[in-house]
């Protein structure tokens, strides 16, 4: 099996990151430098993730199980 990118990973986290609260905007992936990237996850507006009333670790650990 062929390693993956660091580009292919995240591409990867992006596609399966779902908000559990308000099933978020699909994320935007930026890569600010090389091999430097950014995830802009887009929440609902009042969404408690987006607030910080709840964690999103079980959203982005279930996302990086059905990306890898």
């Amino acid at each position: 099996m062929t390693p993956r990118t660091p580009r292919e990973i995240i591409a990867g986290l992006a596609d399966t990151y779902h908000c559990g609260d308000c099933r978020s905007d699909p994320p935007e992936l930026r890569e600010i430098a090389p091999e430097i990237f950014v995830l802009q996850i887009g929440h609902a507006d009042g969404c408690p993730v987006l607030v910080g009333a709840v964690s999103d670790r079980a959203d982005l650990l279930r996302a990086i199980d059905r990306a890898s």
